[in-house]
Formats: C-alpha cells, structure tokens, sequence
C-alpha cells in the first residue's frame, strides 16, 4: 500500500483534488482512526489525542493535525488530504514528514521488495500567489531541507523526488500562462465554461452591489457606567476613573446618551477579506446547495464535471503526477 500525504492549503483545495481523483476512481475512505493500517493509525491516534481536553480550547479544538478527507484506490494507494495553510503552518507539515521518515524511510530503497511492506510519499499543493511559482518550489525544498538535510531541487520540470524510498513533490497553481496565480485562476473558469449567462449574472450582482467601506469591520462600542470602550490600540493601561486595568485597545471616553453605539473600523487588521472569484463561486453554488461554504460547493457541483476533468490541462497534470507516486 502507497500511502500519500497531501499538504493543501486550505478546503477548497482538498475539495478540488477530491473532485480529481474521483475521476481516477478513488473513493471516500473516512474510518475510524483506529481502523488504518500501522502505523498510520497511531499517528493519528496520536495527533488526535495530543493533547488534555483541559487543554484544548474552542478555537483550537478542531485544529489537531487530522487530515480533512481520505481516499483510496484499491489495493494500491491512500491518500490523505490535509488543509494546512501556507506558511504559518510550516511547523504542522514538518512533523507529519518527519513521521513519514521515521516511519517508511530506508537505507536501501532497492532492497525494499514490492509487497514486503507499505511505502509513502508526501506532496505540496500550493498557490503561487504574487510570489511566483520558483518562488514556491524554493519554499518547499527548504522545508525538505529542514528535514532530511540535504538540498532539494523541485521544480516546474522536475515535481518529484526520491529519498530513501520516499517520494517528495510538489504541484504549484498559478492562472494559464502565468507565473503567479492561485487555484482560483484555475477553477473558475473551468466552472464558469458551458455556463457562461449564469457566471455573467453572479459578476454583474457583485459589480452593482459591492462596497468597499462594508469589508470594514463594525465596532460595537461596549457601555460602562456612562462610559464606552472604543477600540484603539494594543496593551494595558491603569484607568483612575474605573480603578482597574483596562486594554489600551478599549479607550473610555463619555457617552451621554448612555446607549451602544457602532463604528467602522479604521485598522488594516480588521479589514475582512473580499475575494471576487471566491464570492463568485459561493453565489453560483448556491443554486444548487443553498447555505453551503465554497468547500462543498467545489466537491459537489456539477460546474466541474468529469468530461470537464478529463479535458482540463492543469487538472490532467494533476492526474499524471498522482500516477507518478
């Protein structure tokens, strides 16, 4: 058994690959963490129990290094699909390659015989983003690096590499033709194709009905005795008027009228993130999953389609580095 771990940076990503390897028939392989063969069992036990429940509070409760989706093909390959971010996410990714090191690396690849055990290989997904595609695949080879101790050289050309009997790689989504990009640039116009009126109506609502000043947060301006705490900056001051610590980002300043007020927020911080072809995914899709995140939108539609798939570029290069595993 080939056992793969793919580091995605976040759902949409792991929804997309989903969708792909559903067409080299792969299917949803979701157990019990008990039931994977050793010693992928283990690590995950493991990583699921790492820590105390006393431990664990709300926000990082469904962080724990768990992949989001798994898949096989039977007999030959399990692939494990983790949304693990970018680069704030390093430290997670290198603990799941230093498992597969200590777990499935030989000394003497050519004397590990088919059939005499399980074998592994650990593959990157990332967008190019404004960086550029080298630029990424320089970020991968530092992180093997960082493992294994030795340079690593993936590449646009050259995906794939082999160290004592593991199989490291990586594939970087940028926009058709470009250099820089993100998986975005790829989807969407492989949904919006053979559906054009539709994606043309979701456009035209988002260019009648954007505002930039609403992706500036609302501030609630908390009362107290007459008084409210505007949000300004960071750290603690002593106030004289309340007798105890409150954050500078809390300034207390009268309030007459005694009532909760709303302000937009000026700090780049609190800016939310807007994302034309994410906004318009999420509108298309809900034709068919009202509610639904982007996430489920990309595993179910039916924008994206097998003859899609099988006619795509970058989704057909995605399939013959799979098959290169």
């Amino acid at each position: 058994m080939k056992f793969i771990f793919a580091f995605c940076e976040g759902p949409h990503d792991v929804a997309f690959l989903y969708k792909i390897l559903k067409t080299e028939g792969y299917k949803s392989h979701n157990k019990d963490l008990g039931e994977y063969p050793g010693p992928i069992d283990r690590f995950l036990i493991s990583e699921a129990a790492h820590s105390s429940l006393e431990e664990v509070n709300i926000q990082s409760a469904n962080r724990r290094l768990l992949p989001i989706e798994v898949m096989r093909k039977a007999p030959d390959q399990m692939v494990f699909l983790y949304a693990l971010g970018g680069d704030q996410r390093k430290a997670e990714r290198l603990r799941i390659l230093r498992f597969l090191q200590d777990s499935f690396a030989v000394s003497d690849p050519d004397a590990f015989l088919p059939g005499e055990g399980h074998t592994a290989a650990a593959i990157y997904f990332f967008d190019a983003d404004e960086a550029g595609k080298q630029a990424r695949y320089e970020t991968i080879n530092d992180e093997l690096a960082e493992v294994w101790g030795q340079e690593f050289q993936l590449s646009p050309d050259a995906p794939v590499a082999g160290v004592s009997g593991l199989q490291l790689g990586g594939i970087v989504f940028t926009a058709t033709g470009q250099p820089t990009g993100k998986l975005e640039d790829v989807l969407l116009p492989l949904m919006e194709q053979n559906n054009e009126p539709i994606f043309e109506a979701a456009q035209a609502f988002l260019d009648q009905h954007y505002d930039e000043n609403r992706c500036r947060k609302l501030l609630r301006l908390e009362r107290n005795n007459g008084l409210i705490r505007q949000p300004l900056n960071a750290g603690f001051q002593y106030h004289n008027i309340t007798r105890y610590f409150v954050p500078l980002s809390l300034q207390l300043r009268p309030n007459a009228a005694g009532v909760m007020e709303e302000i937009r927020s000026n700090r780049t911080r609190d800016r939310l993130k807007f994302d034309r072809s994410k906004s318009i995914i999420g509108i298309v899709g809900q034709l068919q999953q009202s509610g639904k995140g982007n996430a489920p939108i990309i595993r179910d539609t039916d924008f994206i389609d097998l003859n899609k798939i099988q006619g795509h570029e970058a989704c057909q290069a995605i399939v013959a580095f799979i098959r290169m595993l």
